[in-house]
Formats: structure tokens, C-alpha cells, sequence
């Protein structure tokens, strides 16, 4: 059985070798590669951790402290997912497109910096090995049934829905207010930077 932390590391270890090799990328068609490459990264390890390992980890807490680091690492996922959908809808050839590379490897190294100095030692001592085990048995399931609807997926360039207009924040389970600056602060308690 998989301890899920190492699990998780290993993520945040291929997502750091992709925004490397995105760096380096020579042609713009290796970019849109990468790019879609840890888009697809980042939306499974996202999700693993926001459906099986933040709810175990939250269940387990018992400080606010604790609750603060939960809701932190919610909200850089938010702000990630934003530059991700930026990023994919940048022309690979443009400036736009390594500005927002690197704003995306900063916050990426910055989350997973954290989550590996703060989150993952507090879980093994509030969740203990063998829990870590089932959470790591429960995220391999996921991600071997995430894979297979991945291959069922067509490639090339994501077909997403436009970008939203500038300051429309993302709504995800709450009702949020619309603000015309370039931060958006939706009553459900996202903070969404819009760049």
C-alpha cells in the first residue's frame, strides 16, 4: 500500500520537472505539449488532494491552525487553476504565454514548498501511517479512473469555455459578488487574482 504523502510528493515532483522542461521549451508547439500536459497534472493531483486527502486531513484537525492550513491550500489551488486556464488559452508563441509560465512555476514551487514543509508532516502525525496508506490506496484508484477517462479524451489544444471578463470571480458552491478590480472577493470566501 501507498503512503499518500509520497504519493503526493511525487506529483509535486513531475509537475516541477514539466514547468522546467516548459521553461526550456523551444518551439511553441512543445509548450502547448507541456502546457496541457501539467494542465492535465495539476487537474488530477488537485483533485485527489481536494476529495480524499484535504478532507481527511480536516476531519483529523484540531486546531485552527490547522483549519487555516486546509483553507490556504484550497485557495492556491483556486489561484493556480486560474493561471492554468490563462496559460491554456495564451498564443504559445507570445509574451503573455512565458509571463504566465512563470507566475505559474512560482506558485506552484511556493504551494508545494508549503504543503511539503506544513501540511505533510502535521498529517502523518494527525492521520498516522496506516491512514495514509488507505488515503494512498483511495488516490491510486482515482487516479487509475481519472486516467482511463483521460485516454477517452481527445488531444491537442483544450477546448474551454472563454475566459471570463476581468473580475468575474469563479464560483465553486457559493454565490460571489462581481467586483471590477483586479481582485475578485466572492461572498462564498474564494479570493480569486486576476492578472
Amino acid at each position: 500500500m501507498p503512503n499518500a504523502i509520497a504519493l503526493l510528493k511525487n506529483d509535486h515532483t513531475t509537475v516541477r520537472t514539466l514547468l522546467g522542461q516548459l521553461d526550456a521549451a523551444a518551439t511553441p508547439r512543445d509548450r502547448e505539449r507541456l502546457a496541457n500536459r501539467i494542465a492535465d497534472a495539476l487537474e488530477e493531483h488537485s483533485a485527489v488532494e481536494e476529495e480524499i486527502f484535504y478532507p481527511a486531513y480536516r476531519a483529523a484537525a484540531g486546531t485552527r491552525e490547522d483549519d487555516e492550513i486546509y483553507f490556504k491550500s484550497r485557495e492556491e489551488h483556486e489561484v493556480v487553476g486560474q493561471v492554468v486556464d490563462d496559460l491554456l488559452h495564451s498564443d504559445p508563441r507570445g509574451a503573455s504565454f512565458a509571463g504566465r509560465a512563470r507566475v505559474l512555476r512560482h506558485l506552484v514551487e511556493e504551494h508545494a514548498s508549503e504543503e511539503e514543509r506544513s501540511l505533510f508532516p502535521r498529517a502523518e502525525q494527525l492521520l498516522g501511517e496506516q491512514r495514509l496508506r488507505e488515503l494512498g490506496d483511495e488516490i491510486e484508484r482515482r487516479k487509475q479512473s481519472a486516467g482511463q477517462e483521460q485516454q477517452a479524451r481527445p488531444q491537442g489544444r483544450r477546448q474551454e469555455p472563454p475566459l471570463r471578463p476581468r473580475g468575474e470571480a469563479r464560483d465553486r458552491g457559493g454565490e460571489c459578488a462581481r467586483s471590477g478590480s483586479r481582485f475578485a472577493i466572492p461572498f462564498c470566501g474564494s479570493i480569486i487574482c486576476r492578472w
